[in-house]
């Protein structure tokens, strides 16, 4: 309902070109979105047993991956502006770019976090996280914003997210990839 209600907000704020700029982006960047994600948090909850074994291999492959994925978005940024003939998608798909990576910061405390069963903070966690994406999408429309709107809020919350749920999790990452488990996982 929340979102709902957001949408109709913004769309009294906002014309429907940046409407379009936003979906343009999107299409964009869903692509990224689907290999960035690679069913990790999945292996790591069907593997909780072993979380801790497998854990620092899936932190790595994951955030290597979304890196890729994020650097590919914005080389590629460029291009798609010019091939859509709009200047202003350049900079959405950097911000969207950035996001990348610090969504897939969270994916193995989110996934210690399922598999522990903290099915209560994480509900209450996405609840506080679309409320605060609206407040934060409608504050921006408001202010001017655009497009941005839509995009912004995005990496500064999901890097509240990520914190908050390194905190919660207490998981241990090791600096050594352990790139020979890798395999593994994909």
């Amino acid at each position: 309902g929340l979102s709902i209600v957001t949408r109709i907000v913004l769309a009294w704020l906002l014309t429907p070109d940046v409407f379009g700029l936003v979906g343009l982006t999107v299409t964009v960047t869903t692509f990224a979105k689907f290999v960035q994600q690679a069913g990790m948090r999945d292996i790591l909850v069907q593997r909780q047993r072993h979380f801790r074994i497998w854990a620092t291999p899936a932190f790595w492959m994951s955030l290597s991956i979304s890196a890729v994925m994020a650097a590919l978005v914005a080389a590629t940024a460029p291009l798609v502006a010019r091939f859509y003939n709009n200047a202003a998608l350049t900079g959405l798909l950097y911000v969207s770019a950035v996001n990348l990576p610090i969504v897939a910061l969270a994916n193995v405390p989110e996934a210690r976090l399922r598999s522990r069963l903290r099915f209560r903070f994480l509900t209450l966690m996405a609840m506080a996280m679309t409320l605060a994406t609206a407040i934060l999408m409608i504050a921006m429309a408001w202010a001017g914003f655009g497009a941005y709107s839509f995009v912004a809020p995005l990496p500064i919350l999901n890097a509240v997210r990520t914190v908050i749920y390194w905190s919660a999790a207490r998981v241990r990452i090791r600096r050594d990839p352990q790139w020979r488990r890798w395999r593994f996982l994909v």
